[in-house]
């Protein structure tokens, strides 16, 4: 067998390997099967359970992702902490590549929105990876109060169907609720297919499963990359690898594990995505940092993804990799990169010592039908303003009525707090009327030690006066 065919093996394996738990309905919920007593299958919890126009209406009194009179709201009941009320977990599915995801739990009494992300569920089954489960309770190693959990953590898993241009993903999202917020252990790929014209399509092939043997429970990941020609498939994927990460749990999120070149690369790469200094100062190195500025780069295009895509030793205990670099906006590639980054053993671990740019080639121009360059331009040097917490470089771009807005409250408005701070952004979406023009940015915030963490939506309107664009609303 070839190493083509051995790697397809190897993921069609891992890929069997995932059990689906059950599903059954109950007074028009789509109910998941749960381990914990007094779960929504109960027939007292299920008839307090809010119908359908109570749930939109109780989604949008606090949610930035309004649900539409019109719009089909998918709901499911599942008992996602250690409580005796069901959470509620509603979706709807707009596009290929477009949902939104929303979580209530029951306070006070009250059902109330405790999270939305923009986020596309093909379905949702939150305990399919504890394949170890039985529904037969007597066959279960674990205790019924312990099901589900990691290091008393329970964990339920939401599928992503995401991409853009050229990008087609279902991502996986291991996430738990502490006190009545939504938290993310850990996020992965399933499958991920990048079109670029005139370029080999890229594949990526996942699965994962939680081992709670040791003294610290561990997240295995296999991954299959390849390519195949443009406009082909898995049939004839080529230069096929498949490798093997490994996550410790920290008792909140799984962390990368740098006892491998591998991996190691992997959490550098990642860190970068994140734009966490401190994860790469963990899996590199200080003198690194200070002569390559450019790692975490620019605010806006930013870097989405990256494959490995050749490896050579470089001695005895070191490897130099090749990798290609997908930078671009909100989903969109606009550009590739190619680097060669050094990995070498340093102690017990790998660490990234060098980094060399190999190329970069320009695809497109970010488009949005109704801006214009000097709108576009004057946004731009306002959001890097904000994330610079450039107060005098703000003042100069706002007109006098927002100025007086923001002076009140220190600027605090537009430059936020230290921690979490506005880190990048993506360009969604613009709208012209006149001399006005309305731009929907996504907004990445940051904690210092850990990177991004969230995204919040703004609608920041340009208006035009004497000739020059000044910005005079800032929504979100």
């Amino acid at each position: 067998m070839n190493k083509t065919r051995l790697s397809l093996a190897v993921a069609a394996g891992v890929l069997a390997a995932a059990l689906q738990a059950g599903l059954f309905e109950a007074d028009g919920y789509s109910q998941a099967a749960s381990p914990v007593p007094h779960s929504a299958d109960s027939p007292q919890i299920a008839s307090e359970l809010p119908d359908q126009e109570q749930l939109k209406a109780l989604i949008n009194a606090s949610a930035k992702m309004q649900v539409d009179d019109d719009a089909k709201l998918l709901v499911q009941a599942a008992n996602l902490d250690d409580d005796s009320d069901p959470e509620i977990a509603a979706y709807t599915n707009g596009a290929v590549h477009i949902g939104s995801f929303y979580l209530l739990d029951r306070q006070n009494g009250t059902y109330r929105l405790i999270a939305e992300r923009a986020w596309n569920l093909p379905h949702f089954d939150p305990d399919r990876w504890d394949f170890r489960r039985f529904d037969n309770g007597e066959w279960n190693v674990k205790d019924a109060d312990e099901i589900g959990k990691v290091a008393g953590i329970r964990l339920f898993e939401v599928i992503n169907r995401t991409g853009g241009t050229g990008l087609d993903s279902y991502d996986v999202h291991l996430c738990y609720v502490e006190n009545g917020e939504l938290k993310e252990a850990w996020r992965g790929t399933l499958t991920e297919r990048v079109s670029v014209p005139n370029e080999p399509t890229h594949l990526r092939y996942g699965e994962y499963q939680i081992v709670e043997e040791g003294e610290k429970p561990l997240l295995l990941v296999w991954e299959t990359i390849g390519e195949s020609p443009f406009g082909a498939g898995l049939e004839r994927l080529q230069h096929a690898e498949t490798h093997l990460k490994t996550y410790a749990f920290d008792g909140k999120t799984f962390v990368f594990s740098t006892d491998t070149p591998y991996s190691a690369l992997s959490a550098f790469m990642e860190a970068r995505i994140s734009r966490n200094p401190v994860g790469l100062m963990r899996t590199s190195s200080e003198k690194l940092l200070a002569a390559s500025p450019w790692l975490i780069g620019q605010p806006n295009p930013h870097l989405l993804d990256y494959r490995i895509e050749a490896s050579t030793p470089a001695g005895e205990e070191a490897i130099r990799y090749e990798v290609l670099l997908f930078l671009g906006n909100h989903r969109t590639t606009l550009s590739l990169e190619r680097e060669e980054l050094l990995v070498e053993k340093n102690g017990e671990d790998w660490r990234v010592t060098g980094v060399t740019r190999l190329s970069q080639h320009p695809l497109r121009d970010l488009t949005l039908p109704e801006a214009d360059e000097s709108s576009l331009a004057v946004l731009r040097s306002f959001l890097e303003a904000r994330i610079k917490r450039d107060v005098k470089e703000i003042e100069k771009l706002l007109t006098g009525e927002i100025e007086s807005k923001a002076r009140e409250d220190g600027y605090l408005s537009l430059i936020g707090v230290s921690n979490p701070h506005l880190e990048s952004y993506d360009l969604l979406s613009a709208d012209k009327q006149e001399d006005t023009v309305t731009y929907h940015v996504r907004m990445h915030e940051a904690v210092s030690d850990m990177g991004i963490i969230h995204t919040k939506d703004e609608w920041i309107t340009l208006k035009k006066r004497d000739g020059l664009y000044r910005v005079a609303e800032v929504q979100s």
